[in-house]
């Protein structure tokens, strides 16, 4: 039982630590490492509007706060965007935002409740993010 509770708390340790820094931002996730590395997801404007959602959702800590409100903006201002321009459903958007930002995005939308068949859209968000943190392959 002691070991399980170690593990936990050098988790918590470890996510806490990678977080550290996008919190003493401000919680601007810009404005976090000016050198940190960026990925432009391309999402549809329908993804966008089930990740505002889903996220406002998601019951947060107190200690979460900042970041969530960043996460939820960068999300929420691309959408907001695309209702203001009246785009589809299915019309695509880059999402800007830096590699900790995408790691707090991904632990709410871990914690979310969502209904089984929102499961290959919530996978298809989690696959946009992944690739376009990979890097360029080189072929030309």
């Amino acid at each position: 039982m002691k070991s399980w509770m170690i593990y936990v708390v050098a988790a918590m340790l470890t996510l806490g630590a990678a977080t550290a820094t996008f919190a003493q931002a401000g919680g601007k996730a810009e404005e976090t490492i000016p050198t940190q590395q960026t990925i432009k997801p391309q999402l549809s404007t329908s993804d966008l509007d089930f990740i505002v959602r889903v996220l406002n959702s998601v019951n947060i800590n107190g200690s979460e706060v900042d970041d969530f409100l960043v996460v939820r903006g960068i999300f929420s201002k691309v959408y907001d965007q695309a209702v203001k321009d009246k785009k589809g459903e299915n019309d695509m958007h880059t999402v800007e935002m830096t590699i900790p930002a995408a790691n707090v995005f991904l632990q709410l939308m871990s914690r979310a409740s969502i209904p089984g068949a929102a499961a290959e859209k919530f996978q298809g968000i989690k696959k946009a993010l992944f690739a376009s943190a990979q890097p360029p392959t080189g072929k030309k």
